[in-house]
């Protein structure tokens, strides 16, 4: 232990500012500049120690050739008297773990800047190469000494590695490491990614907005078992007021299986901003969530699923208010009793009540009975009530009858001249069999399509822009170089006219960008869209060489965009794929656009391909609609 004035290596200590399993920390005036340094030493009785050496050295070199605003910088570093040593960027403040030993749960504004940050900075690591391997409260320094605002960091590259290196825990390892914020692929020694880091940076979510790790059990052994095998825990269970999508974010970064988190850090930082920011949900208001929690471990009411199936009409002679099919986590309809322009309720009866529950319609009798049945009324003015009450009931199921039957002789109508009609462009046409048995009616409800149609082939003539109707992806956000136009290989489901590139990444595999004009009967329900254009992308015929298990993870949130504000959907997902060597699925980015027609823009890259993912997504993000 040094003490205040003492000298090392050249260093003059002020004064200490903790220890760790990997060494003492001081803060120390720097020899020759008006600084004050962080100076940290690796004890004399492990410098011997090749394990610990080695790891004190890689510390300094890894982060050393980090440049970011959210990671200590690493200044230089040496041996003295038999001791190695690093300085580093002193960070005025506290740590999180030692704030909230003293303030306790942080409020959710603080935890999601903080988080924020820490998200920044892994993904930053992570496109360098690098792993940090030991996210935790207490290696996230925070200086609140700024007038403004709090700056956050990360620190403690101790047992960081480069990806693909030497991803086995040691029991050195564990000493430094938190295991209560370990992933459960890392705890078993398996191949690591970035996503590793990001479930050590869910647990600290879990942590600065509970007080509380996600498994508080007290032994070594307990708490692995719980991360290998407990269900995630709820926070709002430890913390009421947390508003209820906070729990499915933390549930997906917190996933058992690496590939059903997020695909950065930063997507998971994002959610948990927007789901703290959502308060409490109220009546035809409307928050970013989660539409696939089950498949992350979230324990959770099953959404009600949409029928899919096409609503059959209504005869027009007995309209029934008609509700817009519910759609998983979806926005919520408002006012759904009382559209004034509702063409059903102009054509009821009115002795329609539109405050009864949707379902058959409840009518008042059109004869209403007498104010009063007073003793002089006559026994026969009642039975003539009657019979006219009768012949009127029997008019009235006799017009619905014959309705039912014009109905059902148009729509017969209607089907042979649709089956003509397909028989004829299937003769016309050289395309398989598996073509003409899709379907060519997506199936409109309420703006959404309930059936999955292929959409036109791209036609692209260059990689500079990609445009379709109204929207366009402008050359500043479009991929540099590497990437081909996309002329007739491509079809997304649904759209009237496309353009696209791509990029081949793993033998045929590739990457994709396109833009897209929808249906004009596609309306209002950007988030609905998306959700049916991701489910028709799994089963499409870009998939058909390999087996896809659907959709994970999906989250999608509602967004402006910058110039026009114009309302669009922002869908991110992953589709597992397997039987492609070397693939594990893709990455998906919708963006729905609430534009006249509706357009969309589609960024598909193979998971853990940080390039094209980089490339995908500054292109979706990047999105332009004429207005």
């Amino acid at each position: 232990m040094l003490s205040p004035g003492q000298l090392f290596a050249g260093y003059r200590i002020v004064r200490s500012l903790g220890a760790g399993g990997m060494g003492e920390v001081y803060l120390a005036q720097h020899p020759r500049l008006p600084r004050q340094d962080a100076l940290k030493l690796l004890p004399s009785e492990l410098t011997a120690d090749p394990t610990y050496r080695a790891r004190f050295i890689r510390e300094a070199d890894l982060a050393s050739a980090l440049d970011h605003p959210s990671i200590v910088s690493v200044y230089d570093r040496g041996e003295d008297r038999g001791q190695l040593w690093i300085t580093m960027k002193y960070i005025p403040g506290a740590d999180a773990n030692e704030l909230m030993k003293q303030n306790g749960p942080f409020s959710p504004s603080d935890a999601a800047e903080v988080i924020t940050a820490v998200a920044d900075a892994l993904d930053y690591a992570h496109g360098k190469g690098l792993l940090h391997r030991d996210v935790k409260p207490a290696n996230i320094l925070i200086d609140s000494t700024q007038a403004t605002h709090r700056k956050v960091y990360l620190t403690d590259f101790g047992i960081a590695r480069t990806v693909g290196n030497e991803t086995a825990l040691t029991a050195a390892d564990l000493t430094v490491g938190s295991i209560q914020y370990t992933s459960p692929e890392q705890l078993r020694g398996g191949d690591l990614n970035g996503r590793a880091d990001q479930y050590s940076l869910a647990c600290t979510a879990f942590r600065l907005l509970t007080g509380r790790a996600p498994y508080p059990e007290r032994k070594p052994t307990e708490i692995i078992n719980a991360h290998l095998h407990n269900p995630i825990p709820h926070a709002r269970s430890i913390r009421a007021d947390l508003p209820p999508s906070v729990d499915a974010v933390l549930a997906r970064g917190m996933d058992k299986q690496a590939v059903n988190r997020y695909p950065t850090c930063m997507d998971f930082a994002r959610d948990l901003r927007a789901a703290l920011n959502s308060g409490a949900a109220t009546p035809g208001g409307y928050q970013p969530t989660m539409i696939n929690p089950g498949s992350v471990g979230v324990p959770a009411q099953p959404p009600q699923q949409p029928n899919l199936a096409k609503p059959a009409p209504v005869p027009p002679q007995t309209p029934s208010p008609q509700s817009a099919p519910q759609q998983p986590y979806t926005r919520p309809y408002t006012q759904q009793a009382a559209y004034p322009q509702n063409p059903y309720q102009q054509a009821q009866s009115s002795g329609y009540q539109s405050g009864q529950p949707y379902g058959q319609p409840q009518y008042t009798p059109q004869y209403a009975q007498p104010a009063f049945s007073g003793p002089g009324q006559q026994a026969g003015d009642s039975n003539n009530k009657k019979t006219i009450m009768i012949v009127v009931a029997v008019l009235a199921v006799t017009i619905l009858v014959a309705a039912l039957m014009v109905w059902l002789i148009n729509r017969d109508s209607d089907s042979s001249t649709d089956t003509a009609s397909s028989s004829s462009s299937t003769t016309t046409t050289t395309s398989t069999t598996s073509t003409s048995s899709r379907p060519t009616d997506p199936a409109v409800v309420a703006g959404v399509p309930t059936q999955c149609v292929d959409g036109r082939a791209t036609s692209t003539v260059g990689t500079s822009r990609i445009e379709s109707g109204r929207i366009e992806i402008p050359a500043s956000a479009m991929p540099p170089t590497g990437w081909t136009a996309d002329s007739g290989s491509s079809t997304f489901p649904f759209v009237t006219d496309a353009e696209g590139v791509y990029k081949r990444t793993v033998g045929t595999w590739i990457a994709q960008i396109a833009v897209g004009t929808l249906p004009s009967d596609f309306s209002t329900n950007t988030d609905g869209v998306a959700r049916k254009i991701l489910e028709c992308l799994a089963v499409g015929p870009g998939y058909s060489s390999v087996t896809t298990t659907g959709p994970t993870g999906t989250v999608v949130e509602p967004n402006r965009l910058e110039k026009s504000k114009t309302a669009v959907s922002l869908l991110t997902s992953t589709i597992p794929v397997t039987g492609r060597p070397g693939i594990i699925g893709d990455d998906i980015m919708i963006a729905v656009v609430n534009s006249s027609p509706m357009t969309v823009a589609i960024g598909i890259n193979p998971t853990g391909d940080s390039a094209t993912r980089t490339a995908v997504r500054n292109a979706v993000q990047g999105l332009l609609v004429d207005s």
